[in-house]
């Protein structure tokens, strides 16, 4: 999603759906990858004039739309161009200044800049993924099924599933963007007709959620009530 990352391990039999292991990590959605690479794209306009600079809301918000889209262009094969304009809305904090006829910058982006740029969240959800699956008792994997707008970022894809030993799949129904919409109106359907097709509260296995303190992101572990481990529910 946008704000979230959500992982979960699931069994589904004979119309039953069995949570074994799920977790969350807080910050490290879409726009955490777009912000992270957005800033790369200044750091690297920054070192081809010898400045230091910062750009305000509405030409940031420029620049985190062109690296929203060199995400989902990028691949293993093909680099990508993402154009900073600096027509407007720049503060100069420590160096020279941008000289008036060249007002945009264009930086070429290859996978490996990515995965430089979004290192720190990169790592943050392979270890999630990992302990996911050491929570679930290392099972061998069906399938992957994939859905969510993060999941249109390749740099996401390729790193944070690497060593899984299955190719992704898009949801059965639904598409990578609706799927989610979907299974809530399905669930919303069926509490209205007085089921209840999924618990609540799964049991996590000690997992954690990692959120804001004191220190930064940091992980926290998951209170409250939650069911034993396998526990099943009735799939409509």
């Amino acid at each position: 999603g946008a704000r979230w990352a959500s992982f979960a391990v699931v069994t589904i039999a004979g119309g039953t759906l069995s949570v074994e292991a799920r977790t969350n990590l807080l910050d490290h959605g879409r726009d955490a990858l777009d912000a992270a690479l957005a800033r790369w794209l200044l750091d690297q306009t920054g070192q081809e004039h010898d400045v230091t600079f910062e750009l305000d809301e509405d030409a940031m918000k420029d620049v985190t739309s062109e690296a929203h889209d060199a995400l989902e262009a990028v691949s293993p094969e093909a680099s990508v161009d993402a154009t900073v304009d600096l027509t407007s809305g720049v503060d100069v904090v420590d160096g020279g200044m941008f000289v008036a006829e060249e007002p945009t910058v264009t930086v070429g982006i290859s996978l490996e800049d990515c995965f430089q740029a979004l290192e720190d969240d990169l790592r943050d959800v392979q270890q999630a993924i990992g302990d996911l699956l050491t929570a679930a008792d290392d099972p061998d994997l069906d399938a992957v099924v994939v859905a969510g707008d993060g999941m249109t970022a390749t740099p996401l894809v390729e790193r944070a599933l690497d060593g899984v030993d299955q190719r992704t799949r898009l949801p059965a129904q639904g598409d990578i963007h609706t799927a989610a919409a979907l299974g809530a109106a399905l669930l919303a359907a069926a509490r209205n007709r007085g089921e209840t097709p999924l618990v609540s509260d799964t049991h996590d296995r000690e997992l954690f959620v990692r959120a804001h303190g004191e220190s930064g992101i940091e992980p926290r572990p998951l209170t409250g009530p939650s069911q034993a481990p396998g526990d099943t529910c009735t799939f409509s």
